[in-house]
Formats: structure tokens, sequence, C-alpha cells
């Protein structure tokens, strides 16, 4: 049964499938809850919205659509339901479970989305733990529109944002490699994601201070 579920989430045109099987009252037949109301046709659409979303975008990292598509079709189910529904279905592998594990803190981290006062690096530290998979069914799953446009610019800036400095170039500038390096590489990141950092040499001058007051 999951080797068919895979092929159809893996589909082209995916959502049109589901539909027909929830037109059908098939849905049900890959577990009871399963059942194609007014709510999973919203989510389908949101999905196929996402998806088209998705192909014109130039991601360095390989989605698993099937596995996005996946938290779509079980979305009625509860944490436990899915993980026993996924164990029975034998599915293996890392990613799968990161994606299927890594629902339920998805959508705490959507219910913090809201409110006009969030910084870029507040999102990136709610965003940046989740597969893109996840990422991809709050987009769909989500009904407000200041919640997906704070997850679609997670993705397609935030999430490969960087400092400039490596830890070598900051131990040149006078700070000891271990913890320390490491908290002033997330303090980097995070004047970068806000925009108070803007060039190498501006994130050189911030270090230089830091060695200056330290002395």
């Amino acid at each position: 049964l999951f080797v068919e579920i895979k092929a159809i989430l893996s589909e082209e045109r995916p959502v049109a499938i589901l539909r027909r099987l929830g037109e059908l009252d098939l849905l049900r037949f890959i577990h009871p809850s399963l059942l194609f109301g007014r709510d999973m046709e919203v989510l389908l659409a949101r999905a196929e919205t996402v998806l088209s979303w998705l192909r014109l975008l130039y991601l360095r990292e390989r989605v698993m659509t099937w596995l996005f598509m996946y938290l779509i079709l079980t979305d009625p189910l509860s944490q436990g339901d899915l993980i026993a529904l996924s164990k029975g279905f034998g599915i293996g592998g890392r990613r799968p479970w990161q994606v299927i594990e890594g629902r339920t803190e998805g959508l705490r981290a959507m219910g913090g989305l809201t409110g006009p006062d969030l910084r870029p690096s507040e999102i990136y530290d709610m965003l940046h733990p989740l597969p893109i998979e996840v990422l991809l069914y709050l987009m769909a799953k989500t009904d407000r529109e200041e919640v997906r446009e704070r997850i679609s610019g997670y993705i397609t800036h935030l999430r490969e944002c960087r400092p400039s400095l490596t830890g070598e170039d900051l131990k040149a500038l006078g700070i000891p490699e271990g913890p320390l390096c490491g908290r002033v590489l997330r303090d980097l990141l995070r004047k970068r994601l806000d925009g108070e950092i803007h060039s190498k040499e501006e994130e050189r001058e911030y270090v230089k201070g830091l060695v200056k007051k330290a002395i």
C-alpha cells in the first residue's frame, strides 16, 4: 500500500490524484480518520499553490516533495496516529523520520510566527531546525498570510544567510578557539539577519570592538 501511496505522492500532480481518491471515498482505506471534507479540500488547494511556488525556486537543497505531500495527506491524524501509520508502512530512512517527527515542532513554531514585532533573527531561530518539507507543509497549513509570508521569506532569503567571517578569521582577530568563538559567530549571524551589519568589514570592526572591550 505504501509503495502505491509514495508513487502517487511523487507524481507531477499529486494533489489532483488525492482529490480524486477523496471523491471516491478511498482515503479511509489508508486510515479511518482520513475523510475528504471541506478542510481537506482547502488544504489540498493550498498544497497545490505551494508546489507551484516551489517549482519557481532554484533551491540548492533537494526537496523530497512526496514527504511534503505525505504530511498534507496525514494532516488530520494526531502525531501518535501518524507515527503508528508510518511504522506500519515500514517507512525507513533518517530524512523521512526527521520530517514525520518534526511535524509537532513545526506546528509549535507556526504558532509563534504571528505578531508585528518579530525580528528576522527570531524567525530564523524558530524555523532553522525544521526540514524544508515541514516548512512547506506549514505554508499550506496556515490560514494566516503573515505567517505564510514569513515562512516563504525564510526559505528564500534568511535560510542561506551566513556571516562572512569564519572561525579562522575570528582567531586571527583575537577570539580564542572554543565556545566563545561559536557565540560570536552566532551573534554575527543575528546582526546580519537583522540588518545591523551589512559587510565583511563591518563584521571585522564589530569583532575588533569585542576584543577591545575584553582587554
